[in-house]
């Protein structure tokens, strides 16, 4: 079965096959395109998609970003999210019932809420991103499904976020 992407970059074609359903094996081709572009090229609408190598990269870079903090917190290794944030972030998460602040308040609101977690686990999925014209810009949401499991004298119970 052909997987329905192909990147050119370069005048050099690659196409991706599916061999079985567990891997994938790269295809080297020479044409005469030149054009940088991801393109889909068989949809179930029948429309196809050109994404530039720098939008894939872009959304790529977005959601690991994304996957780095939820390990972050997950881990309590709250120093990794100086990484994550710029110096000037404001962090807002009343809609939580948290606190909106800098990354450094954000710290230390976490690190004390968490005490009465043993565990949390943010699951994110769903991430929508769209880009402005010039492609300087992101926007993005994305859908966090957050198991916490109480410690203490609140053992076993859970709350879901």
């Amino acid at each position: 079965l052909d997987l329905p992407l192909e990147v050119v970059e370069g005048g050099e074609h690659h196409r991706l096959t599916r061999l079985r359903a567990d891997a994938l094996c790269l295809h080297h081709e020479t044409t005469d395109r030149h054009p940088r572009a991801v393109r889909l090229r068989r949809l179930r609408f029948g429309r196809a998609v050109t994404l530039s190598l720098q939008e894939v990269s872009d959304r790529l870079e977005i959601q690991d970003l994304i996957a780095r903090y939820s390990y972050a917190l997950d881990s309590r290794d709250y120093d990794a999210l100086d990484d994550l944030f710029t110096p000037d972030a404001v962090l807002d998460y009343t809609a939580t019932g948290a606190i909106k602040g800098s990354l450094a308040e954000m710290k230390e609101f976490v690190a004390n809420a968490f005490t009465m977690f043993d565990g949390t686990q943010h699951l994110t999925t769903q991430t929508m991103l769209t880009f402005a014209d010039d492609g300087s810009t992101a926007y993005g949401k994305s859908t966090c499904h957050n198991p916490m499991v109480f410690g203490g004298d609140l053992k076993p119970k859970m709350m879901i976020v």
